[in-house]
């Protein structure tokens, strides 16, 4: 009972907009834009899914980098959200688009190596056994080929214009 009515004396605050005029038209105008709020939320969350569903689909499968690792990554749909949701803040997107248009010679430059992206044919079985016995399955390293370097460029650009300029200018203006 007593967490009840310390809940309810949190109330009582609320008799101080009858005093304060200019208070009490900017709460009533906070209070009208929460159901516009919640419609551009709700937009914003959509966009958020469908950039996380393209992301796993494109870079599942890429190698890891310096900013592209395993606190940021589209691996499955729950680390891609949480990579785009930060991204959306303006940390390290660029980064990260960097990593992910990495090719076979950028690689090889650093001394390192990546899968051709080739072998990465999800509707061979023997392909997909061979790729399960060398674990590239668990943690695949395919290199973006040649004909795809730029796609993770308009990827997170498009991004970038949509999320962050369009949609956060939205909340902001709401």
């Amino acid at each position: 009972v007593g967490e009840i009515t310390a809940v309810i004396r949190i109330f009582r605050i609320g008799r101080v907009f009858r005093f304060f005029q200019g208070l009490n038209k900017i709460f009533m105008a906070m209070i009208l834009s929460i159901p516009k709020l919640a419609n551009v939320c709700g937009i914003l969350l959509l966009l958020l899914m469908l950039f996380s569903i393209l992301g796993v689909s494109l870079f599942s499968t890429s190698k890891p980098g310096q900013t592209f690792n395993e606190h940021g990554n589209f691996k499955n749909f729950a680390s891609a959200f949480i990579t785009l949701f930060r991204a959306s803040t303006g940390e390290a997107w660029n980064e990260i688009m960097h990593d992910l248009s990495k090719g076979p010679a950028d690689f090889w430059r650093e001394g390192e190596w990546c899968a051709p992206d080739e072998l990465f044919d999800p509707t061979d079985a023997t392909i997909w056994t061979i790729l399960q016995s060398k674990c590239l399955i668990e943690s695949p390293v395919s290199c973006t080929p040649l004909r795809e370097v730029h796609v993770a460029v308009v990827f997170w650009v498009s991004y970038t214009l949509v999320i962050t300029y369009m949609v956060m200018n939205l909340v902001i203006a709401v």
